[in-house]
């Protein structure tokens, strides 16, 4: 909409857990969702958020590709995003049965770099989504090793919706 950036994923998870607490702790160690956004697909001034089960949250901003060190990239920096957590199952009990949590974020656009509101049509920006486990690490555009590898990452198009109720389709995406 006109204020937010709205993303969202649903895990699958046999056994949710996550031991940090605290607003940019170390969360990629543990069940996270990460999401790296990049406006000007030019690696410069992007954005690192992560939301835990818990509902604990890391948010960076770095200047170039890892720089400032994140050490740095996260204290400096608070976006003030929303974010929504549902499990199905428990928190931090092991050997009982959980099946998935859910994640739902809201991400002001204006408080994204170079941003005052959203997108324009056509406008295509950098982004990659991780979702991190115990056991494994999943992406939506593999980045190889290195999570802000920012030129593997995938594209957005951004395109405008037809008004609500309005039989007219969006234009097609450019291919």
């Amino acid at each position: 909409d006109d204020q937010f950036l709205y993303v969202a994923f649903r895990v699958p998870d046999s056994d949710i857990a996550s031991p940090f607490q605290g607003r940019d702790s170390r969360l990629w160690e543990a069940d996270v969702v990460e999401i790296y956004l990049d406006p000007g697909s030019d690696g410069k001034d992007y954005l690192e958020l992560q939301v835990a089960p818990t509902g604990e949250i890391f948010d960076a901003l770095f200047t170039s590709r890892r720089t400032p060190p994140w050490e740095e990239a996260a204290p400096n920096f608070t976006i003030d995003m929303v974010a929504r957590v549902s499990i199905d199952g428990t928190l931090n009990i092991a050997g009982d049965t959980d099946r998935s949590w859910t994640v739902e974020v809201a991400i002001p656009w204006a408080q994204i770099p170079g941003m005052s509101g959203p997108p324009t049509t056509d406008t295509t920006w950098s982004v990659n989504l991780y979702r991190l486990d115990q056991t494994f690490h999943a992406a939506w555009s593999p980045a190889g090793n290195d999570y802000h590898n920012l030129p593997q990452f995938g594209r957005v198009v951004f395109v405008t919706s037809p008004p609500p109720g309005s039989d007219t389709p969006p234009p097609p995406a450019p291919t």
